[in-house]
Protein backbone atom coordinates (compact mmCIF):
# COMPACT_ATOMS: atom_id res chain seq x y z
CA UNK A 1 0.00 0.00 0.00
CA UNK A 2 2.83 2.28 1.09
CA UNK A 3 4.34 1.41 -2.31
CA UNK A 4 1.59 2.18 -4.24
CA UNK A 5 0.67 5.28 -2.75
CA UNK A 6 4.79 6.74 -3.23
CA UNK A 7 4.15 5.94 -7.27
CA UNK A 8 0.99 7.87 -7.19
CA UNK A 9 3.18 10.62 -5.46
CA UNK A 10 6.10 10.35 -8.04
CA UNK A 11 3.71 10.23 -10.99
CA UNK A 12 1.89 13.54 -9.89
CA UNK A 13 5.29 15.56 -8.98
CA UNK A 14 6.73 14.26 -12.51
CA UNK A 15 3.59 15.12 -14.57
CA UNK A 16 3.30 18.40 -12.75
CA UNK A 17 6.57 19.75 -12.19
CA UNK A 18 10.69 19.43 -13.20
CA UNK A 19 11.58 17.31 -10.53
CA UNK A 20 12.82 14.24 -11.22
CA UNK A 21 11.96 11.77 -8.03
CA UNK A 22 13.30 8.88 -7.77
CA UNK A 23 11.23 5.82 -8.04
CA UNK A 24 8.49 4.15 -10.48
CA UNK A 25 6.01 6.10 -11.70
CA UNK A 26 1.96 4.66 -10.76
CA UNK A 27 0.92 1.86 -12.83
CA UNK A 28 -2.57 3.39 -13.19
CA UNK A 29 -1.36 6.98 -14.22
CA UNK A 30 -4.86 8.58 -12.50
CA UNK A 31 -4.06 7.69 -9.32
CA UNK A 32 -1.54 10.65 -9.45
CA UNK A 33 -4.67 13.30 -9.09
CA UNK A 34 -4.18 12.04 -5.13
CA UNK A 35 -0.89 13.69 -4.61
CA UNK A 36 -1.94 16.75 -6.86
CA UNK A 37 -1.99 19.02 -4.05
CA UNK A 38 0.95 17.93 -2.03
CA UNK A 39 3.04 18.71 -5.62
CA UNK A 40 1.37 21.82 -5.72
CA UNK A 41 2.79 22.69 -2.27
CA UNK A 42 5.76 21.77 -3.28
CA UNK A 43 5.83 24.31 -5.94
CA UNK A 44 4.93 26.98 -3.98
CA UNK A 45 7.16 26.29 -0.96
CA UNK A 46 10.07 26.54 -2.80
CA UNK A 47 8.65 29.60 -4.94
CA UNK A 48 7.78 30.68 -1.36
CA UNK A 49 11.61 29.69 0.14
CA UNK A 50 12.99 32.43 -3.13
CA UNK A 51 11.05 34.93 -2.52
CA UNK A 52 11.58 34.94 1.19
CA UNK A 53 15.29 34.37 0.32
CA UNK A 54 16.27 37.21 -2.38
CA UNK A 55 13.97 39.67 -0.23
CA UNK A 56 16.15 39.08 3.31
CA UNK A 57 19.32 39.26 0.99
CA UNK A 58 18.52 42.18 -1.06
CA UNK A 59 16.27 43.83 0.28
CA UNK A 60 14.15 44.02 -2.98
CA UNK A 61 10.71 43.38 -3.51
CA UNK A 62 10.20 43.55 -7.20
CA UNK A 63 13.15 41.41 -7.72
CA UNK A 64 12.05 38.64 -5.55
CA UNK A 65 8.51 39.11 -7.30
CA UNK A 66 9.76 38.59 -10.70
CA UNK A 67 11.97 35.49 -9.19
CA UNK A 68 9.36 33.83 -7.54
CA UNK A 69 7.31 34.79 -11.32
CA UNK A 70 10.29 32.97 -12.88
CA UNK A 71 10.28 29.40 -10.95
CA UNK A 72 6.67 29.29 -11.59
CA UNK A 73 7.91 29.04 -14.83
CA UNK A 74 10.46 27.04 -14.51
CA UNK A 75 9.60 24.60 -11.59
CA UNK A 76 6.64 23.38 -14.06
CA UNK A 77 8.40 23.74 -17.35
CA UNK A 78 5.76 26.27 -18.79
CA UNK A 79 3.16 23.52 -18.95
CA UNK A 80 0.28 25.55 -17.34
CA UNK A 81 0.86 28.87 -18.95
CA UNK A 82 1.68 26.35 -22.59
CA UNK A 83 -2.08 25.27 -21.89
CA UNK A 84 -3.51 28.75 -21.09
CA UNK A 85 -1.73 30.43 -24.04
CA UNK A 86 -3.68 27.20 -26.52
CA UNK A 87 -7.23 27.40 -24.69
CA UNK A 88 -7.25 31.09 -24.78
CA UNK A 89 -6.48 31.14 -28.39
CA UNK A 90 -9.03 28.07 -29.06
CA UNK A 91 -11.90 29.68 -27.17
CA UNK A 92 -11.81 32.98 -28.64
CA UNK A 93 -10.60 32.25 -31.86
CA UNK A 94 -12.54 29.38 -32.97
CA UNK A 95 -16.84 29.51 -33.47
CA UNK A 96 -17.25 25.74 -33.50
CA UNK A 97 -16.40 23.16 -30.75
CA UNK A 98 -14.46 21.49 -33.74
CA UNK A 99 -12.50 24.92 -34.86
CA UNK A 100 -11.73 25.60 -30.91
CA UNK A 101 -10.36 22.24 -30.34
CA UNK A 102 -8.03 22.66 -33.79
CA UNK A 103 -7.02 25.71 -32.92
CA UNK A 104 -6.02 24.37 -29.68
CA UNK A 105 -4.14 21.30 -30.68
CA UNK A 106 -1.97 23.84 -33.09
CA UNK A 107 1.33 24.36 -32.13
CA UNK A 108 1.40 27.80 -33.28
CA UNK A 109 0.65 30.76 -30.51
CA UNK A 110 -1.68 33.11 -31.84
CA UNK A 111 -2.19 36.67 -30.55
CA UNK A 112 -4.88 36.08 -27.86
CA UNK A 113 -2.02 33.49 -26.71
CA UNK A 114 0.80 35.47 -25.92
CA UNK A 115 -1.31 38.17 -24.42
CA UNK A 116 -3.07 35.79 -22.22
CA UNK A 117 0.83 34.36 -21.07
CA UNK A 118 2.55 37.76 -20.63
CA UNK A 119 -0.73 38.74 -18.64
CA UNK A 120 -0.76 36.23 -16.47
CA UNK A 121 3.39 36.61 -16.21
CA UNK A 122 2.84 40.29 -15.34
CA UNK A 123 -0.13 39.78 -12.18
CA UNK A 124 2.13 37.04 -10.51
CA UNK A 125 4.86 39.31 -10.71
CA UNK A 126 2.53 41.95 -9.20
CA UNK A 127 1.39 39.47 -6.69
CA UNK A 128 4.55 38.33 -5.79
CA UNK A 129 6.47 41.84 -5.33
CA UNK A 130 3.50 42.99 -3.05
CA UNK A 131 3.80 39.38 -1.18
CA UNK A 132 7.85 40.17 -0.53
CA UNK A 133 7.35 43.47 0.96
CA UNK A 134 7.53 44.52 4.53
CA UNK A 135 6.10 42.10 7.43
CA UNK A 136 6.20 39.03 4.77
CA UNK A 137 3.78 36.25 5.38
CA UNK A 138 5.60 33.81 3.24
CA UNK A 139 3.20 30.83 4.48
CA UNK A 140 0.22 32.28 2.45
CA UNK A 141 1.82 31.87 -1.00
CA UNK A 142 1.87 27.81 -1.20
CA UNK A 143 -1.90 28.53 -0.55
CA UNK A 144 -2.52 29.19 -4.54
CA UNK A 145 -0.45 26.39 -5.81
CA UNK A 146 -2.25 23.78 -3.65
CA UNK A 147 -5.45 25.07 -4.87
CA UNK A 148 -5.03 25.35 -8.23
CA UNK A 149 -4.14 21.56 -8.13
CA UNK A 150 -7.13 20.71 -6.28
CA UNK A 151 -9.30 22.36 -9.20
CA UNK A 152 -7.46 20.30 -11.83
CA UNK A 153 -8.86 17.04 -9.78
CA UNK A 154 -12.17 18.70 -9.49
CA UNK A 155 -12.45 18.96 -13.32
CA UNK A 156 -10.66 15.71 -14.24
CA UNK A 157 -13.76 13.91 -12.18
CA UNK A 158 -16.42 15.96 -13.21
CA UNK A 159 -15.95 16.18 -17.15
CA UNK A 160 -15.38 14.06 -19.81
CA UNK A 161 -12.65 13.99 -22.06
CA UNK A 162 -12.80 16.20 -24.93
CA UNK A 163 -11.27 14.64 -27.39
CA UNK A 164 -12.57 11.32 -29.41
CA UNK A 165 -8.99 10.28 -30.01
CA UNK A 166 -7.53 11.05 -27.19
CA UNK A 167 -4.59 13.64 -25.66
CA UNK A 168 -1.87 14.54 -23.20
CA UNK A 169 -4.63 14.66 -20.02
CA UNK A 170 -6.64 11.48 -21.34
CA UNK A 171 -4.97 8.92 -19.07
CA UNK A 172 -5.63 11.05 -15.72
CA UNK A 173 -9.33 12.13 -17.25
CA UNK A 174 -10.57 9.18 -18.40
CA UNK A 175 -9.72 7.20 -15.21
CA UNK A 176 -10.52 9.80 -12.29
CA UNK A 177 -13.16 9.04 -9.79
CA UNK A 178 -14.47 10.20 -7.10
CA UNK A 179 -12.08 9.22 -4.75
CA UNK A 180 -9.21 10.76 -6.60
CA UNK A 181 -11.60 14.31 -5.45
CA UNK A 182 -12.56 13.62 -2.09
CA UNK A 183 -8.69 12.73 -1.12
CA UNK A 184 -7.00 15.43 -3.36
CA UNK A 185 -9.54 18.31 -1.34
CA UNK A 186 -9.09 16.77 1.78
CA UNK A 187 -5.77 16.48 1.40
CA UNK A 188 -5.11 19.99 0.12
CA UNK A 189 -8.06 21.41 2.52
CA UNK A 190 -5.12 20.37 5.58
CA UNK A 191 -2.33 21.64 4.11
CA UNK A 192 -4.33 25.21 3.75
CA UNK A 193 -5.18 25.21 6.95
CA UNK A 194 -2.17 24.03 8.26
CA UNK A 195 -0.43 27.25 6.35
CA UNK A 196 -2.72 29.72 6.37
CA UNK A 197 -6.13 28.92 8.67
CA UNK A 198 -9.63 29.56 8.33
CA UNK A 199 -8.16 32.00 5.11
CA UNK A 200 -6.69 28.89 3.43
CA UNK A 201 -9.90 26.96 3.95
CA UNK A 202 -12.11 29.72 2.19
CA UNK A 203 -9.61 29.42 -0.32
CA UNK A 204 -10.02 26.30 -0.98
CA UNK A 205 -13.76 26.15 -0.85
CA UNK A 206 -14.09 28.97 -3.30
CA UNK A 207 -11.75 27.31 -5.76
CA UNK A 208 -13.98 24.22 -5.52
CA UNK A 209 -17.39 26.46 -6.48
CA UNK A 210 -15.18 28.16 -9.39
CA UNK A 211 -14.07 24.51 -10.42
CA UNK A 212 -17.78 23.91 -10.86
CA UNK A 213 -18.80 27.23 -12.89
CA UNK A 214 -15.98 27.00 -15.09
CA UNK A 215 -16.75 23.40 -15.67
CA UNK A 216 -20.00 23.51 -17.34
CA UNK A 217 -18.84 26.61 -18.60
CA UNK A 218 -16.29 23.86 -20.60
CA UNK A 219 -19.02 21.73 -20.93
CA UNK A 220 -21.19 23.18 -23.28
CA UNK A 221 -18.13 24.99 -25.47
CA UNK A 222 -16.21 21.85 -25.95
CA UNK A 223 -18.32 19.03 -24.34
CA UNK A 224 -15.46 18.09 -21.49
CA UNK A 225 -11.74 19.18 -21.04
CA UNK A 226 -8.58 18.57 -22.63
CA UNK A 227 -4.81 18.71 -20.91
CA UNK A 228 -4.70 22.41 -22.46
CA UNK A 229 -7.93 23.49 -20.59
CA UNK A 230 -6.82 21.78 -17.43
CA UNK A 231 -3.64 24.20 -17.77
CA UNK A 232 -5.58 27.37 -18.24
CA UNK A 233 -7.91 26.65 -15.30
CA UNK A 234 -4.62 25.76 -13.33
CA UNK A 235 -3.44 29.28 -14.08
CA UNK A 236 -6.74 31.17 -13.51
CA UNK A 237 -6.73 29.95 -9.93
CA UNK A 238 -2.91 30.05 -9.03
CA UNK A 239 -3.11 33.84 -10.39
CA UNK A 240 -6.25 34.93 -9.07
CA UNK A 241 -5.77 33.76 -5.83
CA UNK A 242 -2.20 35.18 -5.71
CA UNK A 243 -3.62 38.66 -6.65
CA UNK A 244 -6.27 38.08 -3.83
CA UNK A 245 -4.57 37.64 -1.01
CA UNK A 246 -1.91 39.98 -2.44
CA UNK A 247 -4.72 42.57 -2.00
CA UNK A 248 -6.01 41.34 0.92
CA UNK A 249 -2.51 41.22 2.66
CA UNK A 250 -3.32 43.52 5.28
CA UNK A 251 -5.83 41.72 6.60
CA UNK A 252 -4.63 37.89 6.38
CA UNK A 253 -3.88 38.17 10.31
CA UNK A 254 -7.50 38.22 10.96
CA UNK A 255 -7.97 34.77 9.27
CA UNK A 256 -4.26 33.51 10.46
CA UNK A 257 -4.18 30.91 13.40
CA UNK A 258 -0.71 32.04 14.40
CA UNK A 259 -2.04 35.25 14.85
CA UNK A 260 -5.62 34.35 17.08
CA UNK A 261 -3.79 31.50 19.41
CA UNK A 262 -0.80 34.51 19.82
CA UNK A 263 -3.87 37.21 20.64
CA UNK A 264 -5.01 34.48 23.23
CA UNK A 265 -1.99 33.32 24.32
Amino acid sequence: MLKRCYSAFVTAVRTLTCLDVPGRDSPCIADGLYFFPAAGFIIGAIVAAAVAGFRALFDWDLGAGVLGTTLCVLLTRALHADGLADSIDGLLGGRTRERKLEIMKDTHVGAFGVTAIALSLLLKAAALTRLAGPGLQWWWIPVPFIVSRAVLVKLAVVLPYARGEGGTGAAFVNNASHRHLVAAVLSGLILCFALAGGGGVIAMLAAQLFAIFLAGRLNRALGGVTGDLLGMANELVETGLLLAIAALSPYLTYLDWRAILSHWA
